[in-house]
């Protein structure tokens, strides 16, 4: 708090210096992300404002020159602050530590694909198979990223995980195939290649076509949302997994026939110009892929295969077929589908722009103390847009009474040029359009809302040709500042951003004076996102049991799934509230 003596302040806990810069953006060549790129900015407030950062020792490194480094200035005071530019870096700052655990999550599917797609054999390894899905994944993303931008939809940082997505799809294809092909190998010996292929897609092709098509169709569904972002992400992931069905049938069946001819070949995986010395290498059998050879016959080790199926095997039997087993599992799957319903029927929707920045940012610092000291929210605009100001005289006095008696608005905030031009509305105005205007236009030119006033007349509002305008023609927009006190959660935001739209419009009557800030298209989702989550949810699911009981013949195994299906998806939604996850778009 703040200490006195004698009604003076001494001293205080903290305090808050806000700057506000003209801005005048242009197209400058910087240093991101260590490329060159083209972006548009004030190139004065943008180098300012990186020079302001480093100088109070917000940052370790200085945002744009590497190599001078930032530290605190000396004393008890200590500095915290939002830029500008703090959204950029703080949420870049964030992103580039992820990157590492990010690309460990790669890892550990490449390593999973690699390590038990094939047999834990010199020639049944599919090392080289492996590879091949790989390369689907990665031709999948770039052909969707290709065939969205050739239509014109936009792209989004929510984009950037579809290649994780892809991945999982395109790795779980590639075992269903391959299972498949193991499974008609071992029961089809004699069989020729072309004929264990058919085999393989016409079993596991339609396995990998249910789960293709429904996540697919769920994907295009969800891109009818109100929100482009999430509209482009979904409409890139619908065709990223078509493609990736696609070329698993193209690309891999393909490529898994010669690797069919080149193990009935006895030849090494990876290698496959040498051909092993044991023979036959028969894929039940696998023969190890690091074993010293005691002999021309046999190697010293017996790997055992299949260990995961004789586990799941084992507890199968337990669950499946034993009577405690079976109440067992009934008890368990229903205690878990009482908490997911429990925790739907609790779950909230909220989004907040500040959880972008990460804890121990500078930004978050301030941002708590911001809501513990100040409760200063967010800095919005009142735009007028072709509004005859002469005869909506009442209405902006209404306006000015109506910022005035808000709670959610900080009264000392407002920044209200007709309040300043009219000060007392009881006094009569200019009898006549031309002459409200001009001592409308002759009060401008020395007042500090000068900038809150656009005119019809586009030469009055240069300074090189305001001398010879016309400001009786009129306004064109004009624009009233304020700022919300610290709103709480999304839906108290989404609330008052409402009810100021309804308020305002209904005090004018014709929707061209409207409320408006940059916060606020992070706001609306709030309004449409439980709605949009439910309908999606209602017609995905529509869809999927269509596909269920158009792919599988028996109803009642049909209904079975589709019912798995859904309270699969409903405990998952109900678990998001247990975790601590809002919906959020």
């Amino acid at each position: 708090g703040i200490v006195r003596n004698n009604g003076k302040v001494e001293s205080a806990e903290l305090f808050m210096l806000s700057m506000f810069f003209t801005n005048v953006d242009e197209e400058v060549n910087m240093m991101s992300g260590g490329r060159m790129r083209t972006v548009k900015t004030d190139p004065v407030n943008y180098i300012w404002e990186a020079d302001a950062v480093c100088l109070v020792g917000l940052v370790d490194k200085h945002p744009y020159d590497s190599t001078r480094t930032c530290e605190a200035p000396s004393g008890d005071l200590k500095y915290t602050g939002l830029f500008g530019r703090s959204f950029g870096d703080e949420f870049g700052a964030a992103i580039s530590n992820d990157i590492g655990r990010i690309g460990m999550s790669y890892g550990f599917i490449i390593i999973y694909l690699v390590v038990c797609l094939g047999k834990r054999d010199v020639v049944h390894s599919m090392f080289a198979m492996s590879a091949v899905v790989l390369v689907a994944v990665g031709l999948a993303f770039t052909g969707a990223s290709g065939f969205g931008g050739f239509l014109g939809i936009k792209t989004n940082p929510l984009n950037n995980n579809i290649p994780f997505l892809i991945l999982g799809l395109g790795v779980d294809d590639a075992f269903v195939l391959v299972a498949e092909l193991t499974r008609h190998m071992k029961e089809n010996k004699d069989a020729s290649v072309p004929d264990l292929i058919a085999l393989t897609a016409k079993t596991g092709g339609s396995s990998i076509l249910i789960t293709s098509l429904t996540d697919a169709l769920a994907f295009l569904v969800g891109a009818s949302t109100s929100l482009p972002a999430l509209s482009g992400f979904c409409l890139y992931g619908g065709v990223a997994v078509l493609m990736c069905f696609i070329l698993q049938l193209i690309w891999v069946l393909p490529l898994m026939a010669l690797n069919v001819r080149r193990t009935r070949d006895n030849r090494y995986d990876c290698l496959c110009c040498f051909r092993s010395m044991v023979s036959p290498h028969e894929i039940e059998e696998p023969q190890g892929c690091c074993c010293c050879y005691g002999n021309a016959d046999r190697p010293t080790c017996q790997p055992t295969d299949n260990v995961m199926k004789k586990v799941m095997g084992k507890i199968g039997h337990v669950t499946v077929k034993t009577t405690p087993g079976k109440i067992a599992t009934l008890v368990f799957w229903m205690g878990i589908f009482g908490l997911g319903t429990a925790g739907a029927f609790q779950l909230k929707k909220d989004f907040r722009l500040e959880w972008f920045f990460p804890e121990g940012s500078y930004v978050a610092t301030f941002l708590e103390l911001n809501d513990e000291y100040f409760s200063t929210g967010t800095s919005f605009s009142v735009y007028t847009n072709g509004v005859d100001i002469f005869t909506k005289q009442d209405e902006m006095n209404e306006l000015t009474s109506y910022l005035e008696q808000q709670d959610f608005v900080r009264l000392s905030s407002i920044n209200n040029w007709w309040e300043n031009f009219r000060p007392d509305p009881t006094l009569a105005a200019a009898p006549t359009s031309n002459q409200f205007y001009q001592d409308l236009w002759n009060w401008a030119q020395t007042s500090s809302y000068k900038s809150s006033i656009r005119w019809a007349d586009k030469a009055c509002n240069d300074v090189d040709t305001e001398a010879t305008c016309d400001p009786t023609q009129g306004v064109s927009h004009t624009r009233v500042t304020a700022t919300l006190k610290r709103l709480g959660s999304g839906t108290e935001r989404f609330e008052v951003m409402s009810a100021m739209r309804t308020d305002i419009n209904g005090i004018f009557e014709d929707g061209n004076v409207f409320p408006f800030a940059q916060d606020f298209l992070y706001w609306e989702e709030n309004g449409i996102i439980d709605t949009e989550l439910v309908r999606n949810l209602v017609i995905a699911g529509g869809i999927v049991f269509i596909i269920i009981c158009t792919m599988i013949p028996k109803p009642r195994i049909a209904v079975i799934v589709s019912l798995a299906i859904c309270m699969s998806v409903f405990e998952l939604v109900g678990f998001v509230h247990w975790w601590g996850v809002s919906i959020n778009g």
